[in-house]
């Protein structure tokens, strides 16, 4: 069986409104990134991956584990305004000319998820090759924070933010199970991204991943729960 040739894009951009330069703040005596890195760099030959950044140190980190790059991101794609999808797009266009070559699918991997493990891209390839009109997206399921219990604020009254035309006290074993996207892997078609602007097609795979695994890194907070997590 052919293998898909799959584009992997780890985007790390030099600025951080949260965490002043995340991406370089060392995490149990290494760079956050270098996580996200080393699990690439193990990755078959049907993978050719890529760090999009506009951080110097960022691409000299990335050297080291023979991840390659396409030059610094241009200014308006490395903003807080910026869109992934326009960041891909680019970084897409450019590598296809490099390697002379059309690729079937495009693999993201934030730098911001350091304990997804190989397995978990293996997993999402293998479902890739059986489902090629899906894309492959990891997810977690949702415990306490679930949407039913959610609230909006209007006119200074809390509003339930899903209106089921009661409150709703159920202990959260009886709620419905609900999931959500945990950032650490988007694997997808390429025909998605270039006709459909989108990451995420309309048909979209799970790969379920648990708390630990799910982590990512927003705040100090998460830095912590990783530093437990990745020390045990």
């Amino acid at each position: 069986m052919i293998k898909s040739n799959i584009l992997v894009i780890i985007p790390a951009r030099k600025g951080s409104k949260g965490i002043p330069s995340k991406n370089k703040k060392e995490l149990l005596g290494k760079p956050l990134i270098s996580y996200t890195f080393d699990i690439a760099s193990k990755l078959d030959d049907n993978y050719f991956t890529y760090v999009s950044s506009d951080d110097e140190e960022i691409l000299k980190i990335a050297e080291e584990y023979n991840i390659k790059n396409n030059g610094l991101r241009p200014s308006h794609l490395s903003s807080d305004q910026a869109l992934t999808i326009d960041v891909i797009k680019y970084e897409l266009e450019i590598a296809e000319k490099k390697n002379n070559l059309i690729f079937d699918a495009v693999l993201l991997l934030q730098p911001t998820c350091p304990i997804r493990q190989i397995d978990h891209l293996l997993e999402a390839e293998k479902l890739l090759e059986q489902n090629v009109d899906a894309s492959i997206v990891s997810v977690e399921k949702i415990d306490s924070n679930h949407p039913f219990r959610m609230k909006r604020i209007e006119n200074g009254f809390l509003i339930n933010f899903i209106d089921q035309g009661f409150e709703d006290m159920r202990p959260r074993q009886h709620l419905p199970t609900v999931f959500i996207r945990n950032g650490s892997i988007y694997l997808t078609p390429r025909k998605f991204i270039v006709e459909d602007n989108s990451m995420v097609s309309k048909k979209t795979i799970p790969i379920i991943m648990d708390e630990k695994h799910s982590i990512n890194i927003d705040s100090y907070i998460d830095f912590l729960a990783a530093e437990h997590y990745l020390s045990r």
